[in-house]
């Protein structure tokens, strides 16, 4: 559990966030835990997901691959690389080819989708990322 001594200006200001090449280094060490994600700087480990949660990617997937053209693709669950984060959305679609992403995550996508069944405000935060990633269509649609 996290003290709500972080939500203190001067606590917050003094405290360590880790950059994503610092984060990624980490990573390949196996340093990090598989369920986790860079946040604003901070490793914030990923909720569990739900079997609703795992049919609706899965519907929205094959969908969204149905239409996928040349020049774009389709990832589930694959990590965004961005100025202070890396999160990995439900599914985006990125431009380029499944290719280009063999030895580098993409640093934009033209769509990213989060499911939010239980986790709806921390997904409404994360919109705040992709939004700042520029070229990103964000879609909140709850209920």
């Amino acid at each position: 559990m996290v003290s709500a001594i972080f939500d203190l200006p001067e606590v917050r200001a003094r405290v360590s966030t880790l950059s994503v090449d610092a984060y990624e280094a980490l990573a390949e060490l196996g340093m990090v835990e598989k369920r986790a994600e860079l946040i604003r700087g901070m490793i914030v480990k990923k909720m569990p997901k739900s079997p609703l949660h795992c049919k609706l990617i899965k519907r929205i997937f094959l969908c969204l691959l149905a239409f996928q053209r040349g020049g774009f693709v389709v990832f589930t669950e694959r990590p965004l690389r961005l100025a202070d984060s890396v999160p990995e959305p439900d599914v985006m679609i990125v431009r380029g080819e499944e290719s280009n992403f063999d030895v580098k995550h993409p640093t934009t996508a033209e769509l990213v989708v989060e499911v939010a069944v239980s986790s709806v405000a921390l997904d409404r935060e994360n919109a705040s990322l992709y939004a700042e990633a520029g070229g990103v269509g964000v879609l909140d649609r709850v209920g």
